[in-house]
């Protein structure tokens, strides 16, 4: 009886939700990113993004294309995200938000990924034009 009742509890308190288990703590103590905000030039790359949680976690990443996370659910501790970026081709800056949270979405935290816009570099000179973007060289 008393492992029944231990087992109970154990299922309430993990589908109840982390504030249901944490009441009166701060909710930064209770899910906490190493980063809100994350600036990253147009040719892409890698970065990391520390979680430290005392429950479980999920990740929404809103179906963006351009910008990837290496797991989308987590355990309560520390866990380090890789996220990557790829190359932005477009001349438009791009913006993705990531909101990780609890299950329940009772406490939730956002990182913003700002990516710059590509822009052409474009060399002149008296005998050729040369182009990075997509061009070549040609003789004048």
């Amino acid at each position: 009886m008393k492992r029944l009742f231990i087992g109970l509890i154990t299922c309430v308190t993990y589908f109840v939700g982390c504030t249901e288990v944490y009441v009166g703590l701060n909710p930064e103590d209770i899910l906490n990113i190493s980063v809100n905000s994350i600036d990253i030039g147009c040719e892409g790359g890698n970065t990391e993004v520390i979680v430290e949680s005392m429950c479980a976690w999920k990740i929404d990443t809103k179906d963006c294309s351009w910008a990837t996370i290496d797991t989308k659910i987590g355990d309560k501790g520390k866990s380090k995200l890789a996220i990557t970026v790829l190359e932005n081709t477009t001349f438009d800056k791009r913006t993705a938000t990531f909101s990780i949270g609890d299950y329940n979405r009772d406490i939730q935290r956002d990182i913003i990924i700002t990516q710059d816009a590509n822009t052409p570099n474009l060399e002149l000179s008296t005998t050729s034009i040369a182009s990075s973007m997509y061009g070549d060289i040609k003789s004048v």
